[in-house]
């Protein structure tokens, strides 16, 4: 057995299947296909080929190879702790849907081990299935496996199944790595809980589907689905302890040890620290890629726990502010080879990334404070324990991880009530599976379509007219067998439409029904796709009788037809401007075009400079001004890719798909609609570019005949300030209004200090000196009409500077806002006094809340009389305050 690189055992296992007469794939995105409900993000090799192996659709290729990413955070926990788990890790493995089976899967398995990578036979061992005497004979019989090499094993150990799916009895292979690594028992072996015998290769013979409920039935065809952990093969052939040490992952170890200043293999807390970093940098540097982003739910929240994780682990190290963005580099550099996409994502990952890391910095300061504050309340109490209801909220709330709430308990001498916190945890997850699964069998409720045998016929690309025969007719979601005139939308399904149905962020079209005569008899408010063939109208019935089986004529409205693709059509050409102008990194993250305007969300950190939207509206509108032509043409997928055809990264596509092409600009997969000539589009104009989440920006916009409205609109706007300024110009126009916020500006400032000096003359006649005679400190109470907001506590702030001895109640009343702020000067603070206390009895008392710092606090009421009573009792809760 040689030492043989990570990279280079992928490369042998595609070879090796590939003259087996498997077709080579790409690895599948980590985010599941939308219909895919059951998981999360893919864990294994087979979960995207579940339609495969169910003989719902036709692969590409009854044998087939792959070396599949995968995800998986069950032992999140344990990950930097041991030196074996891990969440991101790559699965070779070979696959047949209903062609070979167990005979040629064991075959080709024992070939690879022992002539590719050429174990030694003598430290290869396999179980299989204790039901499954024929896969124990096939070892035994044909390929010449020692008996005392093959054990059989229970369902726990020796049958596949994830949920809901096809499953099987297994047949796995075990390499002896020595003695030394034993536990020393009689009965040591595979399936032992020591590290001797590791299990390294999984042969599943998918013969089984399991419906979710343990119920197994026979599949229509047998399959082999098998599965081997690339990097756990190569601990084995390049002879290291763990996955950390295998040469690829062991340079991003290193690289992080070296980024932060400290050496693996020295100290147990370091070495830790870096293997947290190495495999949780892996994992989401390939999410990112594939178009996850952090957010608070979802696969998008795995990723944030993910690299908050190792942002929360770097606390106790120096590491830079480019930390994650370098380490990053290093895993897209040790990948490349294999998925070419990392290079060209980089960019965008390392500024999501470092978005992250900005945004969590803050939620660590604030984290601090908000667990210092409830610390005080607790020792005050008497308690050393942090609730499970306190922890919750921190975490969920506040989004403060728990490992950091751990930290910061166990340094100040507290525990956490994690068993609690996890069963609330648990608790909330359940409600959302719940509310969830609700909704979905809700709908699958709510529809009746038993029955239903056909597919709705689609002509809308070429026509915007057609014949077609009613065949189905929804009301309530039943069945019906006619509907007449009535303002409640029903759902009529024909043969045949040219109506667009919702889809690709694309609405719906809209047009009418017309009888035999002519006459409209039913109009289509919105076109909807059910169980992926059948096209539903939704339409109000406007006169006479609608029946099954009945033909009519379905006409699209033109004019809603042309808005809604020069939109799309709009949204293609802007999508490779985004690129053009702000870098390969962006990529499509959401999108709708309707008949008014066209919402584009797309992959970037920050906001857009005035600068970089006008360059993108000048390349949009350079293009619509050039009038090239826009072609559609079906091609093969592959084809379509190797052409440079953008795709979705969670669209699921057929093996034949829709390619839109404007002119050499762009090049897209989409099944939409759109002009023929990018000149239709009028013109382009961006009239909004916001933030919808972490690292994605919304740019809404204008074309055709709506963005011509949106110009005559500014248009009329600027001759209206123009004439208020008495100018033609509108340059000359801001001049004037630059001149008048100077001349306001100065204004204000003159009306703060008129209100400062009327203020100053409230206090002086409030003020008491030595009012607290015993600790010598100067007492003022008053209200004012003249100070709110900022100036209410800049002058309070300037009160209590001026004069060390001062302790101070302002009640303020100004637009029927009502506040009061209490001030505690040096010498006040010195005593013990904070004004932050003071104000939390005072607010009580009026059953309000308030705070702020030992030197200044504020609090709203709801009433002047609130504000009297907060007067009347300043005076008693100081004095209560100065005796304790």
């Amino acid at each position: 057995m040689e030492w043989t690189s990570l990279n280079r055992l992928r490369e042998m296992f595609f070879e090796f299947f590939q003259t087996k007469q498997h077709l080579k794939l790409g690895s599948f995105s980590l985010i599941p296909k939308k219909e895919e409900t059951s998981l999360l993000l893919i864990n294994s090799g087979m979960a995207p080929m579940k339609d495969w192996f169910l003989a719902k659709s036709t692969p590409p290729s009854r044998r087939v190879v792959t070396c599949q990413k995968c995800v998986r955070t069950v032992d999140l926990q344990n990950v930097g702790r041991t030196s074996r788990h891990g969440t991101f890790f790559e699965m070779l493995g070979n696959f047949s849907f209903g062609d070979y089976f167990k005979r040629e899967a064991i075959s080709f398995a024992w070939d690879f081990v022992t002539k590719i990578l050429k174990m030694p036979t003598d430290r290869l061992y396999v179980t299989v299935f204790e039901n499954d005497d024929e896969s124990k004979l096939i070892w035994e019989k044909e390929q010449g496996l020692d008996p005392s090499h093959i054990f059989k094993l229970g369902k726990d150990d020796n049958f596949w199944e994830i949920g809901k799916g096809p499953c099987g009895p297994c047949t796995e292979l075990y390499f002896d790595r020595g003695e030394q690594f034993g536990c020393k028992k009689e009965t040591c072996g595979p399936g032992c809980d020591c590290d001797r015998f590791v299990e390294f290769w999984n042969l599943v013979f998918s013969q089984y589907c399991n419906d979710g409920n343990g119920n197994y039935e026979d599949l229509a065809q047998k399959n082999i689905d098998t599965g081997m952990g690339l990097e756990r093969l190569a601990c084995i052939v390049q002879g290291v302890n763990n996955l950390f040490e295998v040469d690829s992952i062991k340079k991003i170890l290193l690289e992080a040890g070296r980024l932060a200043g400290v050496e693996y293999g020295q100290n147990e807390e370091v070495d830790v620290f870096l293997r947290i970093v190495t495999d949780h940098i892996r994992t989401s540097v390939f999410l990112i890629s594939d178009g996850v982003l952090p957010s608070n739910e979802g696969r998008g929240y795995v990723l944030r726990r993910i690299i908050r994780r190792i942002l929360t682990s770097s606390r106790a190290f120096k590491v830079r502010e480019n930390f994650l963005s370098k380490l990053a580099e290093v895993v897209a550099e040790e990948s490349s080879k294999a998925y070419p996409e990392l290079i060209e994502k980089l960019d965008h990952v390392c500024q999501v990334l470092q978005f992250e890391q900005q945004s969590f910095g803050k939620i660590l300061v604030n984290g601090q404070k908000l667990f210092h504050g409830l610390a005080e309340q607790l020792k005050a109490s008497g308690r050393n324990e942090v609730d499970a209801q306190n922890a919750f909220k921190l975490c969920d709330t506040f989004g403060m991880p728990f490992d950091l709430l751990s930290d910061l308990a166990a340094q100040n001498g507290f525990e956490v009530d994690e068993a609690g916190f996890l069963e609330l945890l648990n608790e909330q997850r359940e409600r959302a599976k719940v509310d969830a699964a609700s909704k979905n069998k809700a709908w699958k409720e709510k529809l009746n379509l038993s029955g239903v045998e056909f597919a709705t016929d689609f002509v809308g690309y070429d026509e915007l007219q057609c014949e077609g025969r009613l065949k189905l007719i929804l009301v309530d979601g039943k069945q019906v067998e006619c509907v007449t005139a009535s303002d409640r939308l029903v759902g009529l399904i024909f043969d045949k439409t040219p109506f667009y149905a919702q889809g690709g962020g694309q609405v719906g079209d809209s047009g009418f029904i017309l009888n035999s005569t002519g006459n409209k008899v039913a109009e289509i408010v919105d076109c909807k796709r059910l169980e992926g063939t059948l096209f539903c109208h939704e339409a109000r019935v406007l006169e006479g009788v609608l029946k099954l089986g009945d033909v009519f004529k379905l006409e699209v409205d033109s004019k809603h037809r042309a808005a809604v693709s020069r939109n799309h059509t709009a949204a293609h050409i802007l999508q490779q401007a985004l690129i053009n102008v702000l870098g390969a990194h962006v990529h499509q993250a959401g999108q709708l075009v309707d008949s008014e305007k066209l919402r584009f969300d797309f992959s970037h950190s920050k906001a857009l400079s005035a600068v970089e939207i006008a360059q993108i509206e000048a390349e949009v509108n350079e293009l619509i001004l050039s009038c090239v032509e826009v072609r559609t043409k079906l091609m093969a997928l592959d084809e379509a890719k190797k052409a440079g055809a953008k795709a979705l990264f969670d669209e699921k596509y057929s093996q034949e798909v829709r390619v839109v092409e404007i002119g050499s600009f762009s090049k897209e997969l989409c099944g939409g609609t759109h002009v023929k000539n990018s000149g239709e589009l009028g013109l382009f104009k961006i009239v909004s570019e916001t933030s919808v989440g972490t690292g994605v920006r919304r740019i809404e916009a204008l074309t055709g005949r709506n963005s011509l409205s949106f110009c005559e609109e500014l248009v009329k706007n600027c001759k209206v300030v123009c004439s208020q300024f008495k100018v033609e110009n509108v340059a000359v126009a801001c001049e004037k209004i630059a001149e008048l916020k100077t001349k306001l500006k100065v204004a204000d400032a003159e009306i703060e200090e008129l209100k400062f000096k009327a203020s100053e003359k409230l206090f002086e006649a409030a003020l008491i000196k030595n009012f607290f005679k015993d600790v010598g400190l100067n007492f003022a109470a008053f209200s004012s009409e003249l100070l709110s907001g900022k100036l209410l506590k800049s002058f309070g702030e300037h009160l209590i500077k001026t004069d060390e001895n001062l302790v101070l109640l302002i009640c303020s009343q100004v637009e029927g806002k009502m506040v009061f702020l209490v001030g505690c000067a040096k010498k006040a603070v010195d005593l013990g006094l904070k004004a932050a206390n003071l104000v939390k009895i005072l607010a009580e008392i009026v059953q309000s809340k308030g705070g702020g710092r030992p030197e200044i606090a504020m609090a709203g009421v709801k009433t002047k009389a609130d504000l009297d009573i907060v007067r009347m009792n300043f005076e008693k809760v100081v004095a209560n305050a100065l005796k304790k």
